[in-house]
């Protein structure tokens, strides 16, 4: 058969119904949102060879008009249908068919496998990402022991989907595409506003406290959580929805909202049965808004200057016709109209955030003079405009029973929200809700109705009822939680076929679009069996998928695949308020964190407080947008976060909290070169009653350091005296029990190699002690620092070390000593670098996620850093946590500075500062900073 009859044939079998009809048609044609384009076809039936000589002649006619066919069908090259087919569809696989029989062209084929050889995340790695994400901790470890295979890393998942820490991500994610946050901001609130008199509890409120002069009261404290409730409501309605599985459908046709505290009192909710005296601004009950009064001929007011709208009398509190989010104040204030915008951003925002679909970028704007100048209500006539006021303008027309700022029916009478500007023309009629110059209220072809269950009174509930029905709903609804998930905004279609990459950029959206309407279809009907719309079931899809698990190639990728990768898979950047979630997890506590009277809640950190719009953050009013990826900026914050946390973190891991969080491998006198130490409490206070102070440890045969610290120096200025370490005696033994070294304390100043610490003055900081009791010298003292004695051991083998000592002045100080025995050199395999790796290996999985070995090449060079550190102090630095001269420390204490801290902060073996340095160098890493 040849090839025209071929394709003739196969074009009325495969696609003539299942795509023309069934999909281009609906744009396509006639007086169609597409029908002033180059393909126009005809609906109904027995059209199969007119529509077939349609695409024969654009094929034959315009240049690549096979790959642009192909291209909009996917959604590429601007099509203002968004993608239609995606590849892997028996649709586009006949329509390409077609396209090759008519032309000749075998290289249509744009499909790529995106996934090939790329190997996702281990459960237990994407647990960890998950759990930070979704409920800002880290998994616990019977998580991890629960989730060895893929089954469990669901269930895993799904065990994540609870508590504070998932229901701020909800509010984060929810906001971050409503933008409600503002009125917390600096946007003002006016749509439930003191004065406006809609609301007769606030109007009775804010006179009473005008009349009472406590005004500013009012305005810094119960306006103020009014304010936040109206600004939150959409947003814990969402949560509300999500966290209670009920079906995600409810968000637009929930009949009721959610308030707080004052916001409930406004809405004249039952109060004492919801909410207590306890219940703060944050705590949210469901209600419904019965709040609202009318401006009709039974309501009567008198605004007094300074006090306020005195109401007088008014007719029946306005039953709300709620309609989930649509019609939420803060919702409708956030997206205000005009006379003039007549609710389309409303619908605009509604299409967005609902359906999927950016009505801006659904067709290129005219530059042609002549269609600007159209003053022939071109939003109904002129083509340029119809493209977009078509499928617009019907549902703007839905919001019509909302004013400007958001009132219901806010027109003086009380039947309308039409602005008097229009009512006062020659259009309006009595008793109209809209506008007669622009198309009627509906939804797509669909009329709102007056049936009796809807009216123009309630057309947003219809309205939410046909968006929940569409099939776009769904998919709206894994695009709307994209970005909170992923970290990155959906993949846009490239423009121009000419465009660099273009077959690449096509192929990832092509790819994307692909899992998100195959995701849909289950979340319509319940995944796995679950529930239809679960929004839970929807969230672990998308954590299981390689969307964002994909971690690494099993080979070398061409290039054409790895310009598809980017920006996909493990290596998200953590916003603002995740990297606090992560640090606080991690050290107990924020960078800054503490009270603050000021603020609404009482919480202040500086990274979310002071930092926020520095490290990419966004306020929904100014910045509305997340930065994507670091820049110079947020670096700079992050490395500000990491100097300001690490000291107090740990000061406080070493010697305040009971099971250290994070050092719980070695204790604060581990060193490169150690063998074994050990802190001694020094109770003799006096030669005759030294405490005995023992050290058992394995050490290898050859020269060593013996090693005693005074760990605690302390200086009462009121005493104007220090207190004083001395050591009576030093002895080692073997295993056997035999002496390989005794010494007097008095003699260890006169051994070969033996070294003091000196001062700032470089003058020692120890030296012979000479006892007037005993008129004799009998031992050395140590006023801080101390002194390292060089002693040679015949064998490897179990050695007990025995130090005596007492200590002098400031009775019931401590006074404590670090006794231990080092190699002479790092790197000499000693006990304390095995255990100085194992903390590594410890940090590496706590800060990042990174599951190493003692040996591996990331512990070696962090190791290596640590040892250069470590010399570094030893060589530079007093021997403190950090340098008050050149370095700073915060603990997170109240008023920490005005207590005493020296045995805390001192560091007689510079370790504690080393650590403070290598948790800079982790919470700066990519890996902290990114999941």
């Amino acid at each position: 058969m040849p090839a025209e009859n071929l394709a003739l044939e196969q074009y009325q079998n495969t696609v003539e119904g299942p795509v023309v009809q069934a999909r281009c048609v609906l744009c396509h044609v006639n007086g169609g949102a597409s029908g002033n384009t180059r393909l126009v076809f005809t609906a109904g039936d027995g059209q199969a060879a007119t529509n077939y000589s349609v695409l024969q002649n654009f094929v034959a006619t315009v240049d690549d008009g096979d790959a642009l066919v192909l291209s909009k069908t996917q959604g590429g090259a601007l099509h203002q249908g968004g993608a239609v087919f995606g590849t892997t569809t028996t649709e586009f696989m006949a329509l390409e068919s077609v396209l090759q029989l008519l032309t000749g062209n075998s290289e249509n084929n744009t499909k790529v496998a995106m996934f090939d050889q790329v190997e996702n995340a281990p459960p237990a790695d994407t647990l960890r990402r998950a759990a930070l994400i979704l409920a800002g901790r880290l998994p616990t470890a019977q998580e991890l022991a629960a989730t060895q295979t893929e089954t469990q890393l669901k269930a895993s998942l799904r065990g994540l989907m609870a508590g504070e820490g998932f229901h701020q991500f909800l509010i984060r994610g929810a906001n971050d595409r409503l933008l409600t946050d503002a009125f917390n901001q600096e946007l003002n609130l006016d749509v439930i506003e003191p004065n406006a008199s809609f609301y007769p509890t606030l109007a009775a409120k804010f006179v009473t406290a005008n009349q009472q002069g406590e005004r500013e009261d009012f305005y810094g404290n119960y306006y103020r959580q009014l304010r936040y409730g109206v600004a939150q409501a959409p947003l814990e309605l969402i949560a509300y929805v999500v966290e209670n599985d009920r079906p995600y459908t409810e968000v637009l046709t929930a009949d009721y909202t959610l308030a707080n505290s004052a916001l409930a009192q406004v809405y004249n909710a039952d109060w004492d049965n919801l909410f207590t005296a306890d219940d703060d601004f944050s705590i949210f009950k469901v209600v419904q808004n019965r709040g609202q009064v009318l401006h009709d001929g039974e309501f009567s007011s008198e605004f007094i200057e300074g006090v306020g709208s005195v109401i007088d009398s008014h007719g029946a509190f306005v039953e709300y016709p709620h309609a989930g989010v649509l019609n939420e104040p803060a919702f409708l204030n956030r997206y205000p109209t005009t006379d003039t915008n007549r609710n389309r951003a409303r619908a605009r925002w509604t299409f967005y955030h609902f359906l999927g679909v950016d009505i801006e970028k659904s067709a290129a704007r005219t530059n042609d003079p002549e269609a600007l100048a159209d003053t022939n209500n071109p939003t109904m006539n002129n083509a340029n405009c119809t493209v977009c006021h078509i499928a617009m303008d019907p549902v703007a027309g839905a919001f019509q029973n909302y004013g400007d700022e958001g009132l219901y029916r806010n027109s003086w009478g009380g039947l309308d929200a039409l602005p008097r500007v229009y009512k006062d023309g020659d259009l309006y009629e009595r008793g109209d809700t809209w506008f007669r110059d622009v198309r009627a209220p509906g939804f797509g072809v669909l009329a709102a109705p007056s049936d009796g269950v809807y009216s123009r009174a309630n057309s947003l509930q219809w309205l939410a009822q046909q968006i929940v029905a569409d099939e776009r709903f769904a998919e709206a609804a894994i695009k709307f939680w994209w970005p909170a998930v992923m970290a990155e905004e959906l993949i846009e279609a490239p423009e121009a076929l000419e465009d660099a990459n273009y077959a690449e950029q096509l192929a990832a959206f092509d790819a994307q679009n692909t899992f998100i309407q195959t995701l849909a279809d289950d979340f319509r009907v319940g995944i796995n069996g679950g529930a239809a719309y679960n929004l839970k079931d929807m969230l672990v899809e998308m954590l299981m998928s390689p969307w964002f698990r994909a971690q690494q190639s099993t080979a070398p990728l061409e290039q054409n695949q790895r310009v598809m990768l980017a920006g996909v898979g493990t290596g998200r950047l953590l916003t603002p308020e995740e990297l606090e979630a992560k640090t606080s997890a991690l050290l107990g506590y924020a960078w800054g964190e503490s009270e603050a009277p000021w603020l609404l809640d009482n919480h202040y950190t500086q990274l979310l407080d002071r930092y926020l719009i520095y490290y990419g953050g966004m306020d929904s009013f100014g910045i509305t947008s997340r930065a994507r990826e670091l820049n110079t900026l947020m670096s700079n914050v992050a490395l500000t976060q990491a100097v300001s946390v690490a000291c107090g973190a740990v000061v406080l891991d070493f010697n305040r909290t009971p099971a250290p969080s994070l050092f719980s491998m070695v204790d604060r006198y581990v060193t490169p070169v150690s063998h074994g130490s050990a802190l001694a409490a020094v109770t003799g206070t006096a030669t005759a009653a030294s405490s005995e102070h023992m050290l058992s440890v394995g050490i290898p045969a050859g020269e060593q350091r013996l090693n005693l610290r005074f760990a605690n120096p302390h200086w009462d200025g009121d005493l104007q005296e220090g207190t004083n370490l001395i050591i009576t005696s030093v002895q080692i033994r073997n295993s056997s029990g035999a002496v390989v070294l005794d010494l007097a304390g008095d003699a260890l100043s006169a051994v070969d190699g033996v070294i003091f610490t000196t001062n700032d003055q470089g003058n020692p900081t120890g030296g012979r002690f000479y006892d007037n009791a005993a008129a004799a010298y009998t031992g050395t003292i140590l006023w801080s620092g101390g002194v390292s004695i060089p002693v040679v051991l015949p064998a490897d083998d179990n050695y007990t070390v025995s130090v005596a000592a007492w200590r002098r002045n400031v009775p019931g100080y401590p006074v404590n000593m670090v006794v231990s025995v080092d190699a002479l050199a790092p790197y000499s395999q000693s006990a304390g670098e095995q255990l100085l790796r194992e903390q590594l290996v410890r940090l590496h999985q706590l800060f990042l996620g990174q599951a190493l070995s003692t040996d591996s090449l990331e512990i070696e060079a962090s190791y290596q850093l640590l040892v250069d550190t470590w010399q570094w102090r030893q060589a530079n630095m007093p021997e403190r946590a950090y340098d008050w001269e050149t370095e700073g420390c915060d603990i997170p204490i109240p008023n920490w500075w005005q207590q005493d801290w020296t045995s805390e902060l001192a560091d007689t073996r510079y370790m504690q500062g080393t650590w403070i340095s290598m948790l800079i160098y982790f919470m700066t890493d990519y890996h902290y900073l990114h999941e």
